[in-house]
């Protein structure tokens, strides 16, 4: 009877809410699978909003044995997307509220262009030359996005790191679409403003 429901689900096996499915009835490939294919990413989301790079590896395994307990109640009227990162930003919010009660964010201690901004989320690999400016700039745009109070941060790379819809973010957030481009605005405003001191470096130049 296993045999069967497994060869009922192989035409979808690449399909994330069918890994899902498949955790549900404890299917541990599955999981090492889902692990595999969102792992990396999740991690760099959760580092970034719980602004804390030492406890990435603990809250990646926190979300993941979410998604192994909350499996079985999976909704799939709702985007997968959606129900992963909500999972992943209740655990980022939860370790950062507790971590600093009063939600202080370091201030940062540099800045860069909006045109290395753009790269920087685009992940290019940078030319020889500029190597050691880049390196710069990755850790001041790192220290900027610590910056922003965590709404304007989990907006702002849910939109520019996972390529979320607004309709997506907003269903994460708990916000109607309309705030969501509002805090993305003036989350861009705050980044480049905290980056604008690369514009006139000449190592940042094309």
């Amino acid at each position: 009877m296993r045999g069967s429901g497994a060869e009922r689900l192989r035409p979808a096996l690449g399909d994330d809410d069918a890994l899902v499915a498949r955790i549900a009835v404890g299917d541990e490939a599955a999981f090492r699978e889902l692990a595999q294919r969102h792992g990396a990413r999740l991690r760099d989301y959760v580092r970034h909003v719980s602004g804390d790079a030492a406890a990435a590896d603990d809250l990646l395994q926190e979300v993941l044995v979410r998604v192994f307990r909350a499996a079985p109640q999976r909704d799939v009227a709702q985007p997968f997307a959606v129900w992963l990162y909500c999972l992943a930003r209740h655990v980022a919010v939860s370790h950062l509220r507790q971590r600093d009660a009063r939600g202080r964010l370091l201030q940062a201690l540099a800045a860069g262009s909006h045109a290395l901004l753009a790269r920087f989320q685009r992940r290019e690999a940078p030319p020889p030359l500029r190597m050691v400016a880049d390196q710069e700039f990755a850790a001041a745009f790192d220290s900027a996005l610590r910056t922003l109070p965590e709404e304007f941060r989990s907006v702002f790379l849910l939109r520019q790191r996972e390529g979320l819809s607004y309709e997506e973010i907003a269903a994460i957030v708990g916000i109607p679409a309309k705030t969501v481009s509002t805090r993305l605005v003036r989350a861009r405003e705050k980044l480049r403003r905290e980056l604008a001191a690369f514009a006139d470096d000449p190592r940042s130049s094309p």
